[in-house]
This record gives C-alpha cells, sequence and structure tokens, in this order.
C-alpha cells in the first residue's frame, strides 16, 4: 500500500510592488499548489520514504525562501519551489552547522510504536486526530494488537503518567476505552512505581455490569488511588462497589444538590444514565494533589476511602446552572481556523433528522434532545453503519447535537435494532425524495455523499461547514431541498454549507 504524507499547513508570504500582480497570484495559487507543487512534493517525499521505510517521519516546519524579479506562478517557480525543498532536506543529512543544527530539530524520525504513541496521547489530551495521522480513524488504536504495541513502548509509562493528572484525560480515558484495556494500563504504570494494583476478573465484570455514571465513579476513583500510589485490590473496590456505600452516597449527592437547586429556586434534573459533566466543586482542582506522606499505603481507612469517594461523586455530578447556560456558547473549538470534519455531507439528512429524533423519542417537546450521547451515536451510524467508534471520529456529529465539540462522550453506547430501523428508513427518505438517487442503494449514498470530509469554520458567531466537491455532485441539481442555509431546532444558530 502506498504511504500517506501529509502536510499539515502551507502559509504563503508574499512582497511584491504591484497590489494587481498580489491580487491575481492570491486567487490563482491555491490551484497552482494543488495541481503543480504538491504532486511533485510527493514524489520527494516518496523518496525519503525509501531511506526510512520503517519509521515516520515528522518535520515540524520547514521554511523555503524563493527570490524572484517578477513572479509568475509557472513551471520555472513550481521548479525552484522544489528545488529548495530538495536542498532543504538533503542538508540535514550533510556537515554540521549552526543552521542545520536548528533544522534538525525540527526534523523527527519516529518507529512506528513511537508514532502510535504520540497519536495515542494527543487523542487522550484533546479527543480529536492529529494531523500526523494516516489512518482514516483514530479507532485503530482500540486494536488489541495496537494497543499492546502502544503499552509495551519505552517511554509510554513517562507519557501517560505525565497526562493522566488531568481531569479531561482520565474522563476521556474512561469513556473511550473497555474495562479490560483500561485495567492493563494501570495495571502497567502501577507496575512502574511499584504500586499495587490487584483486580480479578470478578470484580472486573462487576464495574463492567454498572451504569455509565455509577462506571465513570468507580474508574475515577481508581485512576485517582493509582495518582496518589495507593494500594488497589479486590476488598477496596468491593468495598466501593457495595450498594450501601455507592448506592448510599449518591442518593446523598442527589438529595444534597437538589436542596440546594431548590434553595436557589433552580430546576434540577439529572439522567443516571449518562455519563455527565465533569465539572468540579470548588473543592476539587483540575489537577490531583498527592499526599506523598500516604503514598504506597492501603487505603485501610473506610471512612478516608468514604471521603475520596465523595468528593469524586461531587465531581462528576454536580451541574452549575452556568455550565448549563454557557454550553451552546462552548460549541465551537477555540481555534478561529475550525476544524477538519469526517461526515461533512450528514448536512444533507437536515431536513430529515427531527422527524427521526422523534420517532427514536430522543426530541422532547421543547425541541431539545433528551439523550445527545446516544444521538451523535446514531448521526454517525446513519453516515457510515458503524457504531462505538471513537469519540474524534464524531466531532461533527457533536456539533450537531449541541455538544461542545472537545467534550468527551462515551464510546460504550448501544445502538438498539429498533434505532437502526429509524436510520435505515431516514436513509431510505433521502434516496427517495431525491430523483437521481431513486434507484440508488443507501450505501451507495453513505459511500459518496455522507461520507464527505469537509470543514467547519467559526467566523461572527456563524459556523460554515464546507464540504469536499466531487464530480458525482452535478446530480444536486435535482435535490429537492435546500442545502445552503441549515436550522436545526435544538441549536440556538443557523449554519451555512458550501458543498
Amino acid at each position: 500500500m502506498k504511504k500517506k504524507h501529509t502536510i499539515h499547513k502551507v502559509f504563503i508570504e508574499l512582497n511584491t510592488k504591484s497590489k494587481t500582480q498580489a491580487y491575481e497570484i492570491k486567487d490563482n495559487i491555491s490551484s497552482f499548489l494543488s495541481s503543480e507543487v504538491f504532486p511533485s512534493l510527493e514524489k520527494q517525499l516518496d523518496s525519503l520514504d525509501s531511506k526510512s521505510a520503517s519509521y515516520a517521519v515528522q518535520i515540524d516546519k520547514l521554511t523555503l525562501d524563493i527570490s524572484e524579479k517578477t513572479i509568475r506562478l509557472n513551471s520555472g517557480l513550481k521548479e525552484r519551489i522544489i528545488s529548495s525543498f530538495k536542498e532543504k532536506i538533503e542538508a540535514i543529512e550533510q556537515e554540521d552547522n549552526k543552521e542545520i543544527r536548528k533544522l534538525k530539530k525540527q526534523f523527527k524520525t519516529l518507529n512506528k510504536e513511537d508514532h502510535y504513541l504520540n497519536t495515542f496521547t494527543y487523542f487522550l489530551k484533546n479527543g480529536t486526530t492529529p494531523w500526523w495521522n494516516t489512518n482514516e480513524s483514530i479507532s485503530f488504536l482500540f486494536t488489541p494488537v495496537v494497543l499492546n504495541k502502544i503499552i509495551a513502548t519505552p517511554a509510554f509509562a513517562k507519557q501517560f503518567s505525565a497526562i493522566i493528572h488531568i481531569t479531561e484525560v482520565q474522563e476521556r480515558f474512561i469513556n473511550q476505552f473497555t474495562d479490560t484495556d483500561i485495567h492493563k494500563i494501570c495495571t502497567v504504570i502501577g507496575s512502574q512505581q511499584k504500586t499495587t494494583i490487584n483486580l480479578n476478573s470478578k470484580t472486573l465484570h462487576k464495574i463492567a455490569a454498572l451504569n455509565t455514571l455509577e462506571r465513570k465513579i468507580v474508574w475515577t476513583f481508581i485512576i485517582r488511588s493509582l495518582i496518589a500510589k495507593q494500594v488497589i485490590d479486590n476488598n477496596l473496590i468491593n468495598y466501593v462497589l457495595n450498594k450501601q456505600t455507592l448506592s448510599s452516597l449518591l442518593k446523598e449527592e442527589y438529595t444534597t444538590i437538589s436542596s440546594e437547586e431548590r434553595d436557589e429556586k433552580k430546576p434540577f434534573v439529572i439522567n443516571k444514565t449518562m455519563a455527565l459533566d465533569n465539572t468540579e466543586s470548588p473543592s476539587v482542582s483540575n489537577t490531583i494533589e498527592i499526599n506523598k506522606k500516604d503514598s504506597l499505603k492501603p487505603i485501610n481507612d473506610t471512612d478516608a476511602t468514604k471521603n475520596n469517594l465523595k468528593q469524586i461523586i461531587k465531581s462528576v455530578i454536580k451541574k452549575d446552572k452556568k455550565d448549563i447556560d454557557t454550553i451552546a456558547e462552548n460549541n465551537t473549538p477555540n481555534d478561529s481556523e475550525g476544524c477538519y470534519i469526517n461526515n461533512a455531507g450528514l448536512v444533507l439528512a437536515h431536513p430529515f433528522l427531527k422527524h427521526f429524533f422523534t420517532h427514536c423519542k430522543l426530541l422532547d417537546s421543547n425541541n431539545k434532545l433528551s439523550n445527545p450521547e446516544l444521538c451523535v451515536h446514531l448521526l454517525h451510524y446513519i453516515a457510515t453503519g458503524k457504531t462505538q467508534q471513537a469519540e474524534s471520529d464524531m466531532v461533527f456529529e457533536k456539533f450537531l447535537c449541541d455538544i461542545p465539540v472537545t467534550q468527551s462522550i462515551n464510546r460504550h453506547v448501544i445502538i438498539t435494532d429498533e434505532h437502526k430501523n429509524q436510520a435505515d428508513q431516514l436513509l431510505n427518505a433521502i434516496n427517495a425524495n431525491w430523483p437521481a438517487m431513486k434507484k440508488s442503494t443507501t450505501a451507495l449514498l453513505q459511500y459518496e455523499f455522507l461520507q464527505r470530509p469537509g470543514k467547519m469554520v467559526y467566523k461572527n458567531e456563524n459556523t460554515t461547514i464546507t464540504v469536499e466537491h466531487k464530480t458525482q455532485d452535478i446530480i444536486f441539481n435535482t435535490l429537492s431541498w435546500n442545502i445552503g442555509l441549515i436550522k436545526l431546532p435544538w441549536k440556538a444558530d443557523l449554519m451555512y454549507a458550501n458543498w
């Protein structure tokens, strides 16, 4: 299989005395790069591959200076760009000097396992796919073969330990990985820091039987105990799992929050079956402070264990009204340049989505989604036919369901046969109402149109979805509904689509 090369960003700075020439170049530079320069760069990168067949080469930054008396977008300029690029690459292997040392710092050679590890840690920190990833989906990280290679990497324990104290990383780790994988990784980290973590299959089965909220609380307790270098065994976790412990503390916390909300005359609604917001209480910071004098000691004090568990429960389930009010305005990344997305073709389905979620009993009387996480997975299923995929594959689906794109969601969501049937009906409805697609299969609709890559850009409080254009889009002239302007009942703002 031919290797794929990725250029993350291209910045062009042009100095010319002619404003007319500057605008002319601006209008044509994109097509010049795409059709002339990039294919030639691809060949140069292929030759670099032949020298590093078992490695991934990552260049953080490469600056090319091209001096021309008269700038013309022609073959001459292309050859000078390629020649300059080739010289920069070849210089890395030549004699040592100050300029070359500076360039070498931006040139990383990683073996496959280290490349996987960097992708793994990036995903845990950000919930998105890094630009250097050449796989179609980040879900390859969940396969036993790849995950075992990552865990066996010498730098794994150090890199994982450096980020697991971050609350958002803990949440994503629990949401995205299976109980077996979490236990395996925690065991590796425990052995590295000489901390005992010993859970048998019976205990793991008990954890697997918990609902989403309870599972999240228990694994958070285990991870934070591991960070504090506390001994974790079956007796400790069985105490936590005991109904008189976990259930009573949950009930106590619900009562406390309900009382506070009632005193402040605020409505309080909580869904136990869903992964809830990880807003911390004032006493719990975003990183876990470790009491070093308690390190490497078993937690025998049941009062201390209860207090730790209470703090975790509070940090997992307590929601301020402020967080609820501001969730919509946090529904876009901070990056003003926007982000690249999969399944941008879902904009085609927008007229059918209200009807779909209503029939799935996921839209309430106020036009609000009752289970946004499930809705995200359903949209992904509509586009791809796949279930339980990585959240990085569903950035656009999260946006459509009004979940902040940086917020972690649970991967372990079950889609029922009834919901799958409703999804099939939606796909059939799109084909039936699109004259050019009436005789086509839903698989063709998914592959050729719904699974289209695109980009979301945020400007002046508006969101614009730009979808990659392909030859078959000529049949859009038979489309019987508008896709340029989109308004979903559960989202406050309009969306614009360029296709």
